[in-house]
């Protein structure tokens, strides 16, 4: 399974650069012991963000790094009330994947239905409006 669980869940008000972000997220993945090298995933999702903008409409960005120092496959929210700048784009939620090149089809299936879910108007809707973790967690879980 692709993990999400409310450890993963950030709100954050005070940042506004994508690299600052991704770094964030890393450390708490790198304390969660979701990976095991911080410096090789910021390098992996850094360099995913150069091919092409990950801003998928509906002020969601899903960054992703795939790396061989994943050591389980997860995702990561963040939201911050305040916008976000993401390749000129106006921000709320980040939806950053944590994958190993190795994952397996459940996950594979899991990653795409995840996808799917944030890029739906209404979806996106009701995550921008809850502050509550397992609330954020069951929506994931109940799509």
């Amino acid at each position: 399974m692709l993990t999400l669980n409310k450890d993963l869940i950030i709100f954050c008000e005070n940042m506004n650069n994508k690299e600052r972000i991704i770094t964030k997220i890393t450390s708490l993945l790198y304390r969660k012991n979701y990976i095991n090298n911080k410096k090789d995933f910021v390098k992996k999702v850094i360099e995913r963000e150069k091919a092409g903008s990950t801003y998928i409409g509906n002020n969601v960005a899903i960054p992703h790094g795939e790396s061989k120092s994943v050591k389980t496959n997860c995702l990561v929210i963040l939201k911050s009330r305040l916008p976000i700048n993401w390749d000129g784009y106006v921000v709320h939620v980040i939806a950053l994947f944590s994958i190993h090149p190795n994952i397996n089809q459940i996950e594979k299936e899991n990653y795409k239905r995840y996808i799917q879910a944030i890029g739906d108007e209404n979806f996106v809707n009701k995550l921008k409006n809850t502050n509550d973790k397992e609330k954020i967690v069951m929506l994931f879980e109940n799509d």
